[in-house]
């Protein structure tokens, strides 16, 4: 199915967004794509609420949603199990999600794929009743999302993440974990726990032979065996070499349950949604997706 009409809903806090938006009409009505409403939001709520109606009846149209990943993450609940296909106009800081999909960053070619690319189907995480397309994490990223301001990420992009990262290593504290897999339990002390649906985190490839229509997820944990080990693991995941990494540490799962001692804050894609004790699992092809041909 082709359509020839849209509905465009933008983030207009989101890195691109206010230089770009003028011209973003133009170049969908110049790629055969007819958008029939734009609707603006800076407050977050208000955008999810326009999501949410959009969705509501259930009918087959194409809602393009631009803006970051965290934009792209929040709304996905409203376009799972739905009939309305979602586009992704990639407008933030990394823009990982939309790496994932081979969603072109430039906006004129990331247009000509919402114009001219087919629908597909692709699965989704959840933990604890929330979607996610691409990465949640539950550990010390999750302290860098909370503690990273809007406006370094404004002015840094992705140098933003890095940065707090560093400052929130420093003080951090590794934590207990319990963990429940499809065919595993056992016990760690950790820094972090990555949970990936799809390739990119904070716009780096941690997961190059992931994808989002295998059903199932990629979780490594970062064992606490000291902060050098911490950078040496995320070497390895940055640079590929995951084949070093221990099994039991890196592994393919359908489901996952994680306990934590103290609790720990779980974010989906750059926002903090949840807190542990977490129930994670796939949800194979609930997602109606814009891709390239």
């Amino acid at each position: 199915m082709t359509y020839k009409q849209a509905i465009l809903i933008v983030n207009t806090r989101s890195r691109k967004s206010a230089k770009l938006l003028p011209l973003v009409e133009q170049l969908f009505k110049k790629n055969g794509l007819k958008i029939d409403q734009t609707l603006r939001f800076k407050n977050s709520h208000k955008l999810l609420e326009a999501v949410k109606k959009q969705t509501a009846d259930n009918q087959p149209k194409l809602i393009i949603i631009g803006g970051g990943d965290g934009t792209i993450s929040s709304v996905v609940d409203y376009f799972a199990n739905k009939s309305a296909v979602l586009a992704i106009l990639p407008l933030g800081t990394s823009n990982s999600f939309a790496k994932t999909l081979n969603i072109p960053l430039e906006i004129n070619a990331a247009i000509k794929t919402i114009a001219r690319g087919e629908i597909t189907n692709i699965d989704l995480g959840k933990i604890n009743n929330t979607y996610f397309g691409n990465v949640s994490n539950i550990g010390l990223s999750s302290n860098v999302a909370k503690q990273t301001p809007d406006l370094l990420k404004k002015f840094l992009g992705r140098g933003a993440f890095w940065l707090t990262a560093l400052k929130e290593l420093i003080t951090f504290q590794a934590f207990e974990c319990s963990v429940k897999t499809d065919s595993k339990t056992f016990k760690i002390k950790a820094y972090e726990i990555i949970i990936a649906n799809g390739r990119f985190q904070a716009g780096i490839d941690i997961a190059p032979n992931n994808r989002v229509d295998n059903k199932k997820l990629l979780v490594h944990i970062i064992e606490a065996k000291g902060k050098l080990y911490f950078f040496y693991a995320w070497f390895r995941i940055i640079t590929g070499q995951t084949k070093s990494l221990s099994k039991k540490h890196y592994f393919y799962t359908t489901s996952l349950s994680i306990k934590t001692k103290p609790i720990q804050s779980i974010d989906v894609d750059g926002e903090i949604y949840s807190q542990t004790p977490a129930n994670v699992t796939v949800e194979p092809k609930v997602l109606k997706v814009i891709l390239p041909k």
